[in-house]
């Protein structure tokens, strides 16, 4: 028990200023967003979300002790035995006050063992609760993915020759060496790409007459972006980091921020590939893309990157070819 104690401590208190910071620089990210990437551009904005997650990887750093909940402060060490010690007579033929400190030692230790014990068992109830909560969870949402796909596939068809043509010249356009396979739904949903492994782009039935060859080219430049920049890989790290801080509400929250300005920084990319002049252009594809998903009931999977999520967010603004 005591040895579990010890090794158990220093973890916890990982965890929770883990937990501590990550909050603040979460809180942080949400207050400067906004001003931050009209001065340093999308790109930069969209880096900024790396902070909590490098965060994680660090070992125990030093906060100020006032920060960490009082539960979870380090016992102060006994001084008995200590002070016993010191205290000894030295005669001849005694021990000497160090022979004895052992065993003193271990008679204050075994005094709270008791205790110590509990919060052991304590402790240990709500570690594995954490972790079963977690991979729940995430199972869940992986699960609730694999559905969104499937339904994807039985609501829809494969491309025209003529579009997958396009297809392939925007993913040349991008640097892709191969592209994905494209989908044509039975209903209004996409452009949006789906899947970490075997990506799909998912294009609506009217893609061909509603969008003109321009705007179907943006279209397919912004989904192919995403899977030549690994967002797909980001937001299934995104997950995975939800998943580990499951109780934290301001994680999951912050999660459709950092997804918006992931969507921006893919705008700037595919302004930046298409050219300054194309903006106005692009932004009216974007606004055509959102009023085509307006009414549209299903719900995304949590692996799928939509091209009106700037716009439904409603919360960049093309400006140049950094700064949306």
């Amino acid at each position: 028990m005591i040895s579990a104690l010890s090794d158990t401590e220093p973890f916890v208190r990982w965890l929770v200023e883990t937990g501590l910071v990550v909050s603040l620089l979460i809180f942080g990210i949400l207050l400067i967003r906004r001003p931050f990437a009209r001065w340093f551009g999308a790109n930069a904005t969209y880096a900024l979300w790396s902070l909590p997650l490098i965060r994680m990887c660090l070992p125990v750093l030093a906060i100020p002790e006032s920060w960490v909940p009082a539960a979870f402060r380090p016992a102060a060490q006994p001084a008995a035995a200590v002070d016993l010690a010191a205290g000894l007579p030295r005669t001849v033929g005694q021990s000497r006050p160090e022979d004895l400190t052992p065993f003193l030692s271990d008679a204050s230790v075994f005094q709270g063992s008791a205790f110590q014990g509990s919060d052991v068992s304590i402790l240990m109830v709500i570690l594995g609760l954490w972790a079963s909560v977690a991979v729940l969870w995430l199972g869940y949402q992986l699960y609730q993915q694999r559905q969104f796909k499937l339904r994807l596939f039985a609501n829809s068809d494969v491309t025209s020759a003529a579009l997958l043509a396009e297809v392939k010249s925007a993913a040349t356009r991008v640097s892709l060496s191969k592209s994905p396979d494209v989908r044509i739904s039975h209903q209004n949903v996409g452009p949006l790409i789906t899947g970490v492994f075997n990506p799909v782009v998912v294009l609506p039935k009217s893609f061909e007459t509603d969008f003109n060859p321009q705007q179907r080219n943006f279209a397919l430049i912004h989904e192919l972006s995403h899977l030549k920049r690994k967002d797909l890989w980001v937001a299934c790290g995104v997950l995975m980091f939800r998943a580990v801080n499951w109780p934290n509400p301001l994680v999951h929250f912050a999660s459709h921020r950092l997804r918006a300005d992931q969507e921006a920084a893919c705008d700037a990319y595919v302004v930046k590939v298409t050219g300054q002049a194309t903006t106005h252009s692009y932004a009216e594809t974007l606004v055509k893309a959102a009023r085509q998903t307006t009414g549209n009931s299903g719900k995304l999977g949590q692996l799928a990157l939509s091209l009106a999520d700037t716009q439904a967010g409603a919360d960049t603004e093309i400006s140049n070819g950094d700064e949306i």
